[in-house]
């Protein structure tokens, strides 16, 4: 939360306040598209949560609110698939508080998503069933997700989506070119309702370190990871902070859906409702594909569909198990519920549920203890399988004395019982899942530097051995953690104090930048002359933490006079790495600008002044001759260059930055963001959501004349 969701949703605030629309992160990696990101949110309608009420306290509220949501959406959706209120409230909590869910409070874009989840599949299923306004409906709860900003949750939302209408096309239930003709729509609606927001994204991931190849199979499920579902604790070991969490993946801390939610699944079986099947599959599908190479499925749909190289860690499909399991659950809950009203009793499926499931648990818990994984506690995991196993057998005994009551005010009170259980048994599955800080400690903090780097004059860097260090360090005091991290400008922190630094924790990384970083950070010998031009003037210690060292010969963002040098891209990428690289003198550019800066003259200009703005650059210069303007900020297409407000080719300098050509004069130069692909996905947005007005309101006519 402190090193990417908190300086985010600042950095948006405070773009919402001065009326701007954030396009541009200037703070972090020598700048970089925010907006384009879209886990930053910045078109999000529930953001407006934390942009206008206290960031203090508003983005605490942000993140719960969607928790309801998720259990809100999933209540109603099981409620509509059991037609049991009881059984549909099991599904909400189990959805909504979960090991996943709660690890999600920190990402802002996951938790939304999630939140989501559930209101897309009910919408969509009304939608392909009923036609009409309700295709519309779908649309903007689906747009609403797809503004939310979890790419991996959104595609599997749409995959479940799928998976049901095909279940619904093989009953024969619906006439099939008309049900593919409204998910379609739908579909396809979504997409131009979210057009603002998803062109400039798929535009950057164009222009991004991300390929097909990109993914890998890294921060997998273990093979043993199926017992974190009984055992949560199993093969998992402590932080320093003391969050638990598997060895082989740090996606997510815990998916322990709750060990009485396990024991629900199984009576689903008992009943007669073919969903449960359907999804048994996708649960199953979402446990076997979370192993990633280790059960081959993974490597090999990446094969068979390469765009999956493009999406991260295979942990990530454990939210089709999140998804499916509390279904299950309900549809259990209801079969024995059903059972309850017509025999008065349900004790023996209850029984074999337990039995069940209290023989797994124990199974884990003795493998656990014989064979420990990697450097895990045998006791702890012991500890976490007797603890588990006591809440099942509680929670088991809750619903068979829900099963004898007969008066409604026993029976609600059992089953608030069970509810209860079920919340406190994943309340406690974990030791310290959440660490927390006070809200000082995203307060004013003093600066370690001689003098703090300023937007447009200079920027901090830490050194690689530092990084290195700082991605190991850690103290059990979670306030002295996080003001260290701030302190020394980890991931995104500098963003919180204003501080432009050279690299940062994003997504998304515009490709030429990126891989000049990943060089800085790779080299032995790292203090070149690259520095000096990116504006390096604060760059941290080695070995000695909170210790800064001021550098002398960083230059400004804008710089000018420089003799241009054309050549291609791996001979400039090298040029720019070596201890003789002059940044004051040459600058290095692609040899197709060559014939239109034959005339460029050396030593020829200065730079009278500079102002820097978040989305716009302006300087002063003089020129003696026509002369070179170079820009230390990441090229990016959508930076347009103007001279004396005429626009002028942007040049791509010294590998990943900018460069323009001025002709003798004095001269103001501007770059300004202007994003095409954002005004063509605004228009085609803006006409999708006008469109959804009449839709709606012809369809409610309709109806009102159909019923009269």
């Amino acid at each position: 939360m402190g090193q990417f969701s908190y300086p985010l949703a600042q950095f948006h605030r405070e773009a919402f306040w001065r009326g701007e629309i954030p396009f541009w992160n200037p703070f972090n990696n020598c700048g970089l598209p925010f907006l384009a990101q879209w886990n930053t949110l910045a078109l999000y309608p529930g953001s407006l949560i934390y942009l206008l009420l206290p960031l203090s306290w508003s983005l605490n509220l942000y993140v719960f609110a969607h928790v309801f949501l998720a259990a809100a959406g999933m209540y109603f959706l099981a409620r509509r698939w059991t037609n049991n209120a009881f059984a549909a409230s099991v599904a909400g909590l189990a959805f909504a508080w979960n090991g996943l869910t709660l690890h999600s409070l920190m990402w802002t874009n996951n938790i939304a998503s999630l939140g989501w989840m559930p209101w897309v599949i009910l919408a969509m299923e009304r939608a392909w069933r009923e036609g009409g306004r309700r295709i519309v409906f779908a649309a903007l709860i689906g747009a609403m997700q797809v503004l939310s900003a979890g790419p991996e949750i959104i595609l599997l939302t749409w995959l479940i989506a799928g998976l049901l209408w095909l279940r619904d096309l093989l009953k024969g239930d619906l006439p099939r070119v008309q049900s593919l003709l409204r998910f379609a729509l739908g579909g396809v609606l979504v997409c131009a309702l979210c057009a603002v927001q998803l062109l400039p994204f798929l535009d950057l991931l164009r222009h991004s370190q991300r390929d097909t190849s990109f993914g890998g199979a890294v921060w997998a499920m273990p093979l043993w990871g199926w017992a974190n579902f009984l055992v949560p604790l199993f093969g998992c070991t402590p932080s320093v902070v003391g969050v638990y969490s598997q060895d082989a993946q740090q996606w997510t801390s815990s998916y322990y859906m709750g060990i009485g939610v396990v024991a629900f699944a199984l009576l689903a079986f008992r009943g007669k409702d073919r969903r449960v099947l359907w999804f048994s599959g996708i649960a199953i599908a979402g446990l076997v594909l979370s192993l990633g190479d280790g059960a081959f499925v993974y490597t090999a749909l990446k094969k068979l569909f390469p765009l999956l190289g493009f999406i991260r860690f295979p942990i990530k499909c454990v939210v089709l198990v999140a998804f499916a399991l509390p279904l299950l659950a309900a549809f259990g809950v209801a079969t024995v519920r059903e059972k309850n009203d017509s025999q008065a009793h349900a004790r023996s499926p209850l029984a074999t549920a337990l039995i069940v499931v209290l023989g797994l648990t124990a199974v884990a818990v003795i493998f656990g203890w014989l064979v420990p994984v990697a450097d895990t506690s045998p006791m702890a995991t012991t500890k976490s399988g007797v603890t588990r196993m006591i809440f099942l057998a509680v929670t088991i005994g809750a619903m068979i004395w829900l099963s004898k009551q007969v008066e409604w005010p026993r029976q609600r009170l059992a089953m608030c019982a069970v509810l209860a259980l079920m919340a406190l048994d994943v309340l406690t599955h974990m030791p310290r899942q959440n660490p927390t800080v006070p809200n000082r400690a995203y307060g004013p903090l003093p600066s370690d530097m001689s003098s703090v780097p300023k937007l447009g004059e200079a920027r901090a860097m830490i050194s690689p051995p530092m990084q290195r260090m700082l991605e190991s360090a850690a103290t059990p005091d979670p306030f002295t953690l996080f003001t260290g991290y701030r302190r020394m400008l980890l991931s995104d922190c500098n963003m919180i104090d204003h501080v432009p630094k050279v690299n940062g924790f994003f997504s998304l990384y515009l490709r030429e930048a990126d891989q000049v970083n990943r060089q800085i950070y790779r080299s032995t010998n790292y203090d070149v002359p690259l520095l000096d031009f990116l504006g390096v003037a604060q760059i941290s210690d080695a070995q000695q933490l909170f210790s800064w060292h001021a550098r002398s010969n960083a230059m400004l963002l804008v710089s000018a006079g420089q003799t241009p040098v054309f050549s291609g891209p791996k001979e400039t990428f090298e040029a720019i790495f070596a201890p003789t690289f002059e940044p004051r003198r040459i600058v290095y550019l692609p040899p197709e600008a060559q014939p239109a800066l034959s005339g460029v003259q050396s030593n020829a200009c200065r730079v009278i002044s500079v102002v820097a703005e978040r989305q716009r650059v302006s300087a002063e210069v003089e020129a003696a001759a026509v002369s070179l303007v170079v820009i230390s900020q990441a090229f990016y297409h959508p930076w347009k260059a103007y001279v004396n407000g005429r626009p002028v080719r942007l040049w791509k300098a010294n590998y990943a930055y900018g460069a323009v050509s001025v002709p003798a004069g004095r001269h103001k130069i501007e770059l300004r963001y202007e994003d095409r692909l954002f005004r063509v996905g605004g228009l085609i947005s803006m006409a999708a959501l006008l469109s959804c007005g009449p839709c709606i309101f012809i369809g409610r006519r309709t109806r009102e004349s159909t019923s009269g």
